[in-house]
């Protein structure tokens, strides 16, 4: 740092630093410290100048007269001559210009060669010495050392205390540089972790289109080897079929023969009869009437005959059943290739503190028998308090199950977003569009006792002694969930989280109502009010800066109080109405109702 000689206009002994605003005392000019950016700016003035080239006579002059100077000045002179700057294109000759742009010490010949373009011609070039790489202020010949926030511009001290900056803010360039060379360097590793990630992504997607084809193929010959067993029994029940048709024609056909046989015996005899009566029908009257008792014998033979032939056909075809439908039917929806298609949101629809979502029921293809087992829905809330939760939101599963309906409950206002997804028998299918609706009207608290602050999501305690939050959402059937944190609880004292009936009690000591079930950071278990004391590792359930999840399953009719050390279960509730119960007791206490 360093100070400026300005005319003195007070008669204080002593002047400010422009840089770092240090006071320097002194008791007379000559005994200020010496400048020595300045000094090394006049110093490298004159060895540019042409009077530093001029005749050995001029040297002695100018040496005369520099002699009146200080001995520093001409000390740090010598120090500033003792060695030059070697090109840094040719690394032979000695450099005497200095590209800015370019950031290269340069000869004269490799300056004139590497500047010969249009774009190069209008390169900053300065002549080569030490101080070439400072920035210079074109106006008042001094370092560009800070960095004017108002104009966002570089400047010089002079300028700041005495040109167009004089009042502006302004810092050390070189803060501004570490500053934005941080900045860079973070975007720099980020980028390089997201390149990371991509190319391992991409690698595994690769590989993924690798094993796919082999996956493909493995389907492939497993629908071939399965479709060739059933043609192979098909062929096989044919064949035994072909087999029954052949032995059940040869049995008809045996029947047949032996019918005919059957058959013939009677229609012998009856031929016979018939020529023995044309015989005697051919007689005389008196040959006619003596043979009657014989004729008489003829047609009682042929009537016992006639009567004892069988005269039912016996069957002449052969039956055959198959009702084929039900077995192509099958065929046709025989396996299941692929995941269900993507269900879609068919409306969401928000009032007092609750979304209804319903979507679209779908099944695996064209099958009907293959439906699918299950449905995932899944919410994320962005809420206008926090941009960096909602830069970050994440989906988080609300509802599994057959249905293709859900109620969610919500106690925040802000954005909420849901996406559903079905399960068949091969897998998940992919996800539907995303759905928002925006919930204003979200009323969280139904009853606020004495000595408790409350806004839309957080709790604090005011004043010692008991008092209690209620919530406003009534839960009667579904699965309800919680998640609070615990922001500050002093000296983890007292508070106790669960769930009672809606409305206001009568006292404050609602840890007893017989209608509470819930649990102290004490260890202490109400169950319907009636205490029970149990112990865990860690000596107390609740510590300032745990997130306590509650799960009010009215299906199961039970209740899980849990954070990461510890959990609890109640059981057996009764089939009411419940709500969100806090019992607060330590002023100081605060509490965050997340989403």
């Amino acid at each position: 740092h360093y100070v400026l000689l300005v005319k003195k206009t007070s008669k204080s002994n002593s002047l400010t630093c422009p840089v770092c605003r240090a006071v320097t005392s002194f008791t007379s000019l000559s005994a200020l410290p010496p400048n020595f950016t300045l000094l090394e700016l006049l110093d490298q003035k004159t060895f540019n100048s042409p009077s530093s080239h001029s005749s050995s006579s001029s040297s002695s002059s100018s040496s005369s007269s520099s002699s009146s100077s200080s001995s520093s000045s001409s000390s740090l002179s010598k120090n500033t001559k003792t060695k030059k700057q070697q090109c840094d294109d040719c690394e032979m000759k000695d450099a005497t210009r200095f590209c800015r742009n370019c950031d290269g010490f340069f000869c004269d010949v490799c300056d004139e060669t590497n500047h010969q373009g249009k774009v190069s011609q209008k390169h900053e070039r300065v002549s080569a010495n030490k101080n070439a790489k400072i920035l210079m202020c074109r106006e008042h010949l001094t370092p560009l050392i800070l960095f004017c926030v108002q104009c966002e511009k570089v400047v010089c001290t002079v300028c700041r205390e005495f040109g167009d900056h004089k009042g502006h803010e302004v810092v050390l360039m070189k803060e501004v540089v570490d500053k934005t060379k941080s900045a860079i360097q973070s975007n720099i590793d980020a980028s390089k972790n997201i390149i990371s990630r991509f190319e391992d992504l991409t690698q595994q997607t690769l590989k993924n289109i690798q094993g796919l084809d082999g996956n493909g193929k493995n389907v492939i010959k497993e629908i071939n080897t399965t479709c060739d067993r059933i043609i192979e029994a098909v062929n096989d029940r044919r064949k035994v079929l072909v087999e029954k048709t052949n032995k059940c024609k040869e049995d008809v056909n045996t029947d047949l023969e032996q019918f005919v046989r059957e058959l013939s015996i009677p229609l012998n005899r009856a031929k016979q009869v018939v020529q023995e009566g044309e015989e005697i029908l051919e007689m005389t009257d008196t040959a006619l009437v003596d043979s009657k008792r014989g004729l008489q014998e003829i047609f009682d033979a042929f009537s016992l005959a006639a009567g004892s032939a069988r005269v039912d056909s016996p069957p002449s075809t052969i039956s055959f059943k198959l009702s084929p439908g039900p077995i192509i039917a099958s065929i046709k929806d025989f396996g299941v290739v692929g995941v269900p298609d993507a269900p879609h949101i068919k409306s969401c629809d928000a009032e007092c503190g609750k979304i209804s979502v319903v979507w679209s029921s779908v099944a695996c293809g064209s099958s009907t028998n293959n439906t699918v087992t299950k449905y995932s829905l899944e919410m994320a809330c962005d809420t206008d308090k926090d941009a960096e939760e909602k830069e970050n939101s994440k989906f988080v599963e609300v509802y599994t199950g057959d249905k293709n309906t859900h109620t969610v409950s919500v106690n925040r206002v802000g954005n909420y977003k849901f996406r559903v997804r079905a399960k068949g028998e091969v897998g998940w299918s992919n996800y539907s569009g995303i759905s928002d609706v925006d919930c204003t009207n979200v009323q969280v608290w139904g009853y606020v006792h004495d000595n408790i602050i409350v806004t839309n999501d957080k709790i604090q305690k005011t004043g010692t002694g008991h008092s209690y939050v209620l919530g406003h959402a009534r839960v009667s059937s579904g699965v309800q969930t919680w998640k609070l944190r615990i922001d500050s609880l002093p000296n983890d004292y007292w508070i106790m989280f669960g769930v009672c009936s809606p409305g206001k009690k009568d006292n404050e000591s609602t840890y007893s109502h017989p209608t509470n079930f819930g649990i102290s950071s004490a260890c202490q278990v109400y169950s319907k009010g009636a205490l029970t004391n149990i112990s865990v590792p860690s000596g107390e359930f609740f510590k300032s800066g745990d997130i306590v999840t509650m799960v009010l399953d009215m299906t199961q009719r039970s209740l899980s109080i849990s954070n990461t050390r510890e959990s609890h279960v109640f059981e057996q509730l009764a089939p009411n109405e419940y709500v969100l119960h806090i019992n607060l007791h330590t002023s100081g206490t605060l509490v965050t109702l997340l989403p």
